[in-house]
């Protein structure tokens, strides 16, 4: 008998007719080709719905670029329309191409006077809020860095209501990823939004968070508060972050004391030479013999480029034999 192989895109047949209950329901020749003949914010009009993912990524993928060559009126009239119709995309890798794609987006409507800035926030920032708040761990961190640098295309007078609010807002949830991306993304902002809102708003908010009941928000919270020490333009703000940095140092959670070790660095570049010797160095020392072998570790790791930011005359004994211990028995002979 004379066997048949049918190719179908689901994988191989045998056999001499189809099962009349199953039906071809898969891509068409018509929907796997793209003409190329079209310009390309038509192209991503058309293809940003195609039942196809990789042509709906790679479409997506376009937008940045088009949006600087298309010019403000298709951005308004077509990509921006685009856009918000993606954002329940299935496929979430479609989504975090998405969210890169709106800082260019963001750009085109920031230079063309009020129509173009009305739209950034009633529409751009709204739909970029969304996927902040995305299920998906990467979704959400391409959004984030997406959100500070749409956040410079924001007037001072409204980064408060359209930007601020949303990240205040997450800070309050439930979900403790949520709560995460808020202790982030309030450290990025600080220097946009400036010493007032961060010392009426966003200070409280973090002292919060960094008595979170969930350890990995309090890490978060560790890892992101050098910008805000930076911004800060009174004692009482600073004395309040640093207190609560301390607080985390000797947390139970040797994962929340680890990223205090990793973030120190960058803490001693946002303060004063003062502080760096008075609040920090005992810190340094604390984290360099705490009790688990990951923090003393990350503390070593750090150890050199934390005794670069000091002045010489401000470097500590103890913390100096720890750094040449490293270099092995050779090395503390040489030092002694």
């Amino acid at each position: 008998k004379k066997c048949n192989l049918i190719v179908m895109h689901q994988g191989l047949y045998q056999g001499d007719e189809m099962p009349e209950e199953e039906e071809d329901t898969g891509p068409t020749f018509e929907d796997l080709t793209i003409d190329d003949s079209l310009p390309d914010v038509k192209r991503i009009e058309r293809y940003s719905s195609s039942p196809i993912a990789l042509q709906r990524l790679m479409h997506v993928k376009m937008i940045a670029s088009t949006a600087g060559s298309c010019g403000f009126d298709e951005t308004r009239t077509i990509l921006i329309p685009v856009l918000e119709s993606m954002l329940s995309d299935d496929e979430f890798v479609v989504r975090q191409h998405l969210a890169l794609q709106y800082p260019a987006v963001a750009k085109v409507c920031a230079t063309h006077g009020d129509l173009g800035y009305s739209l950034l926030l009633e529409a751009v920032l709204p739909q970029l809020a969304r996927l902040v708040t995305d299920p998906h761990a990467e979704v959400r961190a391409a959004a984030s860095n997406a959100v500070v640098d749409v956040a410079a295309y924001i007037r001072q007078d409204d980064l408060g209501a359209h930007v601020l609010t949303v990240v205040l807002q997450m800070a309050e949830v439930e979900q403790e990823e949520l709560r995460m991306c808020a202790a982030q993304l309030l450290n990025q902002l600080a220097p946009l939004l400036g010493a007032e809102n961060c010392s009426f708003f966003v200070q409280p908010v973090v002292d919060v968070l960094s008595g979170d009941p969930v350890f990995r928000v309090r890490k978060a919270v560790a890892l992101h508060l050098s910008h805000l020490c930076r911004a800060s333009d009174s004692e009482d703000m600073l004395a309040k972050l640093l207190t609560a940095f301390e607080r985390l140092a000797r947390d139970d959670i040797w994962g929340v004391r680890k990223a205090c070790a990793e973030s120190i660095v960058d803490m001693a570049k946002a303060v004063n030479d003062s502080i760096r010797t008075s609040r920090l160095i005992p810190l340094t020392l604390a984290l360099a013999h705490d009790s688990s072998k990951w923090v003393r570790h990350a503390m070593h790791q750090h150890l050199g480029a934390l005794l670069a930011t000091l002045r010489s005359e401000d470097v500590d004994m103890q913390l100096l034999a720890h750094f040449v211990a490293m270099g092995g028995p050779d090395a503390v002979a040489v030092f002694e």
